[in-house]
């Protein structure tokens, strides 16, 4: 069949004006919504005769939907498989690509009326992130190892105010932590440098604007509640991250779940068959943690002990210093009488004692070691929580043998209590997951206190010592309730010491 008798090459018909009119009508009539493969297949021509025809009636641009014009502004996606990209918004704005993403991702590499202006107009044309780019890219910054040129502040105090090198030297030290976090944040590209709280004394705003000056965009707070120095930070210009609540700043936190240590050691305690379980601490120490110890510790006397069983918690120091004041200074002991554990403090007959300590014993020793005997004779306890690495020492003094006469647990287990039962708290898990998310801070450009705060909390694992074997006990009323509450609360992965 020759050319001139009108069928083309591939046996499709020739492109006369009924197979144009069709093609405008059909594209028409679909509201331009359907594709060029769909529109050819209708008309029995190709793809690219369909485009050209719909580009020589001006209805289809070349290369259409992926680049508009600078300044033109592409109409928000509702459903017709316009999806609004990164280089469409760039375009519109007169940016870059690269620009625009630092905008949205809240960089503060941008400046903030270039961020508003672009997330206003991301928004208006309405982009949205894709998820599974999102994840993807990720995944690729995470598994890419940058050079370490960024810094993260660990602002650090210790209360007896010693040094970095003699504060990771303490058992109870930061060292494991910061150890774990300087690993964490240097496979992120990030170098972690100690930095002491009162290095330039108690003036936060010095210490801020040398942070500041030095190129820091993040913080990790280690340190108990200063209420004078926190009360005077700022945090403006750094992403934060602190490992315990710190009043009267708000902050995220990354921490211990010391509620859920205390639940584990005291569930522990009853299955190895001890009934009148004690808890010794010290104010400083709960009035730290917002007294979650002494909440967790009487929650779980009212779910497993008897009342005839329940037993006063012990602040030791407290009780120490008010009975100090009371005995040389005159003064009542107020605002210690919590649940009663005060109540014999005035009545007891101290002179014995107060003859020991004019004689030249020392005071607060002294002082210590009558209160704990008179508590300990008081309640006959056949367990102790604690936190004070001097227990069985102290215990040992006043006559006591462990585990002989009572079994005892720590809620902090650390060098200088090797072999004792308690919780081994995870430090390491707790400070890389702090820098995760102090990364994720800094990415996002957010500084400040953050209005809506994240708590994290990890547990730790009990481990068994020999601080606390396994007694032999009667059942009583309470036992399967007991087991069941255990089962509940109790983690019952042990780790050998």
């Amino acid at each position: 069949m020759s050319k001139d008798e009108g069928v083309s090459k591939r046996g499709r018909p020739p492109l006369d004006n009924s197979i144009k009119r069709k093609v405008v009508e059909l594209f028409k009539s679909e509201g331009g919504d359907r594709s060029l493969r769909w529109l050819a297949r209708q008309t029995g021509i190709s793809s690219v005769s369909v485009r050209r025809i719909l580009e020589k009636e001006g209805l289809w641009e070349r290369r259409r939907g992926s680049v508009p014009s600078p300044g033109k502004r592409v109409p928000q996606d509702q459903g017709t498989g316009n999806i609004v990209n990164l280089t469409q918004v760039a375009e519109a704005a007169g940016v870059s690509k690269s620009t625009v993403s630092l905008a949205l991702n809240q960089s503060p590499k941008i400046r903030e009326e270039t961020r508003q202006r672009i997330n206003k107009l991301a928004r208006e044309m309405g982009y949205r992130a894709h998820p599974y780019i999102g994840a993807h890219m990720a995944s690729v910054r995470a598994g890419r190892v940058k050079f370490v040129q960024e810094s993260i502040a660990y602002v650090y105090a210790n209360p007896d105010g010693v040094d970095w090198a003699t504060s990771c030297k303490q058992p109870w030290g930061p060292k494991r932590k910061f150890e774990a976090a300087s690993q964490a944040a240097f496979e992120k590209g990030y170098s972690l440098k100690p930095q002491y709280l009162f290095e330039f004394g108690q003036n936060a705003r010095r210490l801020e604007d040398v942070l500041h000056n030095r190129g820091v965009r993040g913080l990790l707070l280690d340190f108990p509640a200063y209420f004078s120095a926190m009360a005077g930070l700022n945090l403006g210009h750094f992403s934060s991250v602190a490992f315990r609540d710190q009043n009267p700043i708000t902050l995220h936190v990354v921490g211990h779940d010391m509620f859920r240590s205390v639940l584990m050691a005291y569930g522990r305690l009853w299955e190895l068959g001890y009934r009148r379980i004690g808890f010794i601490t010290s104010d400083a120490v709960s009035t730290s943690s917002l007294f979650v110890r002494d909440a967790a510790y009487r929650h779980a006397q009212y779910h497993l002990t008897p009342k005839e069983d329940h037993l006063p918690i012990l602040h030791a120091d407290t009780l120490g210093k008010h009975y100090r004041d009371s005995l040389y200074y005159g003064d009542q002991p107020q605002e210690i009488n919590r649940c009663g554990e005060a109540d014999w403090l005035m009545n007891e007959d101290w002179s014995a004692l107060k003859a020991q300590i004019d004689a030249g014993d020392p005071l607060m020793q002294s002082i210590h070691d009558a209160i704990l005997s008179r508590w300990l004779r008081e309640h006959r306890p056949d367990a102790i929580i604690c936190e004070h690495g001097d227990m069985l020492g102290w215990l040992e003094n006043l006559g006591y043998r462990v585990p002989a006469d009572m079994g005892v647990v720590h809620c902090n287990l650390n060098t200088d209590v090797p072999g004792w039962s308690g919780i081994r708290r995870a430090d390491e898990l707790v400070a890389a997951h702090a820098i995760d998310l102090l990364l994720q801070k800094i990415d996002h450009g957010e500084t400040g206190q953050p209005r809506f705060p994240i708590i994290q909390r990890s547990p730790g694992n009990w481990v068994e010592g020999s601080t606390s074997p396994k007694v032999n006990q009667p059942n009583t009323p309470l036992t399967r309730y007991a087991r069941e509450w255990v089962a509940k609360v109790a983690d019952h992965s042990i780790a050998q010491s």
